[in-house]
């Protein structure tokens, strides 16, 4: 399974009403977890052979976790469990490492959507 695919996979398990993570479940600090080990690897892959054929699913990971990370709220201090959010945290450093344009541009594209729910459109 590709960075990308594990990211979307995992972030939309276990999800509450108010579209936050239920962190209270151990399954979703394996979730977290197990998207961190594909992040690691796509990231070590990325620094050994530099940018390749697949470098479109690290680009679409990133993006995707900047995207659902801003979503939901990227304060750790939001998640119930410090295991989880140390891990949140080593998600997104990754994936700003391993595309810095494609997490901003995921971060943008959530605070957006965000302006919009709220009723306030940026300018």
């Amino acid at each position: 399974m590709t960075a990308g695919k594990m990211l979307m996979h995992a972030a939309d398990d276990h999800l509450t009403q108010d579209n936050k993570p239920d962190t209270t479940r151990s399954d979703t600090l394996w979730s977290l977890i197990l998207l961190e080990s594909d992040l690691v690897e796509a990231l070590a892959m990325f620094r050994i052979f530099g940018p390749s054929v697949d470098n479109q699913s690290h680009a679409l990971a990133s993006w995707w976790a900047g995207y659902r990370f801003t979503w939901w709220g990227s304060e750790a201090d939001s998640y119930v469990s410090a295991a989880c959010a140390d891990v949140v945290m080593s998600i997104c450093r990754m994936a700003a490492e391993l595309d810095y344009k494609e997490w901003q541009t995921g971060v943008r594209q959530a605070e957006f959507e965000l302006s919009l729910i709220q009723g306030d459109l940026p300018e």
